[in-house]
């Protein structure tokens, strides 16, 4: 009888799915009226009003960082994005979004990220990567196109098939 095999690893989870959950902090506040949905997995911006927002509707920068959401998955709530994909879901306006603010997060990323390697977050679009939108995780600057988060790294540098590895914020930025 032959075998099968599962491969030679694993993927390393979902857009937002916490892992090494010892040491991590999540913080639960509304998204603002105004916001765009806020993806699991994505970078959110924490507004002077208390609520958070998504980088597409509020500049982000690395002073208002507020961390990346999670994919807390709640019964009786419909998300913005349906869940079973691999893009996870999101939270809307108005709708209470779990955003971690220290620890080990799964993300995609854009590029080839090194353990302990800086973050950046695209801030503005460029032609010359076509796939990527304001808000989207990269291993290496675009200029004036990314800020770089000074409170975090990447976990491990390893990235699997879907493009995810895991974003370590090591300290809560606001």
């Amino acid at each position: 009888m032959s075998g099968k095999a599962i491969g030679l690893s694993f993927n390393y989870g979902f857009q937002g799915a916490v892992s090494r959950t010892p040491d991590c902090v999540i913080e639960a506040k509304p998204v603002a009226a105004t916001s765009a949905t806020i993806a699991f997995g994505k970078p959110a911006v924490l507004n002077a009003d208390n609520t958070f927002s998504a980088p597409s509707s509020v500049a982000l920068t690395a002073a208002n960082f507020a961390g990346v959401a999670v994919a807390i998955v709640k019964q009786l709530n419909t998300y913005a994005v349906a869940q079973d994909t691999l893009q996870g879901g999101a939270y809307a306006a108005d709708e209470m979004a779990d955003i971690l603010q220290r620890g080990v997060i799964a993300v995609k990323v854009f590029g080839t990220p090194t353990a302990g390697g800086s973050v950046y977050v695209r801030t503005v679009l460029n032609g010359a990567f076509p796939d990527e939108v304001v808000g989207d995780f990269r291993a290496a600057s675009d200029g004036g196109n990314t800020v770089q988060l000074t409170n975090c790294s990447w976990n491990t540098g390893l990235v699997d098939g879907n493009g995810v590895t895991e974003l370590k914020i090591k300290s809560i930025n606001n």
